[in-house]
C-alpha cells in the first residue's frame, strides 16, 4: 500500500496541528505508513463465531453475579 500525495499532505497538516512540529515528506510517509500498519493490526472485524463466544462468556459472568 502507498499513501497518495493528498494523504501525505493531510498527515503533515494533522501532525503539525496536533504536535506543533512540521515534518518533511519522507518522515510523513514513514510515520503515516506506521499508523496504517498499526490500524491494520489493531482493527479486525469480529467474526460471528467470536461474537457468539464473547456473548456466552458475558452471559456466564452475569449468571455468576446473580
Amino acid at each position: 500500500m502507498q499513501l497518495s500525495n493528498e494523504q501525505i499532505k493531510d498527515f503533515q497538516d494533522l501532525y503539525e496541528k496536533n504536535f506543533g512540529i512540521k515534518i518533511g515528506r519522507d518522515v510523513a510517509i514513514e510515520e503515516g505508513m506506521k499508523l496504517v500498519r498499526l490500524m491494520q493490526i489493531v482493527y479486525q472485524p469480529i467474526t460471528q463465531k467470536d461474537l457468539e463466544s464473547v456473548q456466552h462468556r458475558l452471559d456466564a459472568i452475569r449468571n455468576q453475579n446473580l
